[in-house]
């Protein structure tokens, strides 16, 4: 499908605006179709072509009820790239060894894509659009601030270090994931990548080289067991960033509930876990972060409150 000329759109229609600036991965593409599309949803749109294709059926989410929509996409270009080559490289990776796909066909996407002439993920997700042209894309050129190109170029960064560790340079990445991890604006916003990064630090022969000498003396002089604290948006508690000081953490959620997100209100996590479960410790200034795999964490130990007005469920 070629999107059409934001000139000529209709006004009668209602209009849905994509923000492409939040879009680093494909993950971040998701996030941004449940922010513009599943706010007064109780649920949340998977991370798949097919949940996008029954979106774009129509039958819940902002779409319930309406006939045609125009969706004016920000940086639609922007958007290409961040679905391009890269992310579909990863994509077809993460199939690889799964049961549920084809290894062959699989294997063959692969070999096409970087033949250059299989289809990136942004290919698919215009095919899938093009399947429902009663939700007309209107392309709309939108400038990047200080901040978002810092979030893209940081993104772009993980990604490329993501993709060395894929071809087997995991030693050499190793003592590049420190820095770039402090250094990047809201890694979430390019989660794929950074949990591409963390897995494979995890099964790294020698996970210590991404603390520096001092990270790995605090981490070796904690107890056997470690109180940690996570501040996050609702919604974003399974991240891989805590740290071991409490009002960091509600600083930070905080932080977010003040700003009065639409995404959520800010929540502080709080669990217990074994020395061992840290990945890396990060000491800078008066802050410890540290490291844990969010899908290692017993989550019905995981004490969640609100740090706003609104209360909060338990996971």
């Amino acid at each position: 499908m070629t999107p059409s000329d934001a000139g000529q759109k209709s006004e009668a229609k209602p209009t849905f605006t994509i923000d492409g600036r939040r879009i680093h991965d494909i993950s971040s593409f998701y996030a941004e179709l449940n922010r513009v599309f599943m706010q007064d949803v109780g649920w949340r749109l998977g991370a798949s072509l097919d949940a996008l294709n029954d979106l774009l059926h129509g039958g819940y989410g902002a779409l319930h009820g309406v006939d045609e929509a125009e969706i004016d996409w920000l940086a639609l270009e922007e958007t290409r790239q961040a679905l391009g080559l890269s992310a579909t490289r990863a994509w077809l990776r993460a199939k690889l060894g799964h049961g549920s796909f084809s290894q062959a066909a699989v294997e063959e996407q692969l070999a096409e894509l970087e033949a250059g002439w299989g289809p990136t993920y942004f290919d698919l997700v215009l095919e899938v659009f093009g399947d429902h042209p009663q939700w007309r894309i209107n392309p709309v050129p939108a400038e990047e601030d200080a901040f978002g190109q810092h979030v893209r170029t940081g993104c772009g960064e993980a990604r490329a270090l993501a993709d060395r560790m894929s071809d087997g340079e995991i030693n050499a990445v190793l003592p590049l994931i420190r820095r770039l991890w402090i250094e990047t604006e809201a890694p979430s916003a390019c989660s794929d990548a950074w949990t591409e990064i963390w897995s494979e630090v995890g099964r790294a022969p020698n996970p210590a080289l991404v603390m520096r000498a001092g990270d790995r003396r605090k981490l070796a002089a904690l107890g056997p067991r470690v109180q940690v604290f996570r501040g996050a948006l609702q919604g974003n508690e399974r991240g891989w960033s805590w740290t071991l000081d409490r009002a960091v953490a509600e600083d930070f959620g905080r932080r977010y509930d003040d700003e009065g997100s639409s995404i959520g209100d800010g929540v502080l996590c709080t669990t217990e876990v074994p020395r061992d479960a840290i990945l890396a410790l990060f000491s800078e200034g008066d802050e410890t972060e540290v490291i844990l795999n969010p899908a290692e964490l017993t989550w019905g130990d995981v004490s969640i409150e609100p740090l706003g007005d609104q209360s909060y469920p338990q996971l």
